[in-house]
């Protein structure tokens, strides 16, 4: 068998059931995307979503709103996974690495 020292000896199990939230962020990073991506998440996690997908293409924007966007992801209680398509730079870049 192949096995990698990278990888966790096993992976933590999806939640039942798995219900998948969808977001997506284009265009230019500004406050108002900030706002508005805050809204969206409070909307899908009470609605029961316990993954939320974000699909971002953006070629960047306001620094400040990529760091609340940023901090906001990182405090909300649910997986998350940032899907680059097809752009994600400068700030885009800066969400998707969280």
């Amino acid at each position: 068998t192949l096995s990698n020292p990278n990888l966790p000896a096993s992976f933590p199990k999806p939640p039942t059931p798995v219900v998948v939230a969808m977001i997506r962020i284009d265009g230019e990073i500004r406050t108002f995307t900030y706002r508005n991506l805050v809204e969206r998440m409070n909307e899908a996690v009470k609605g029961g979503a316990n993954i939320i997908v974000i699909e971002i293409d953006t070629y960047g924007g306001e620094l400040p709103a990529a760091l609340d966007i940023s901090k906001h992801i990182k405090g909300v209680n649910v997986a998350t996974v940032a899907w680059v398509n097809p752009n994600a730079y400068s700030a885009g870049s800066l969400i998707a690495a969280i």
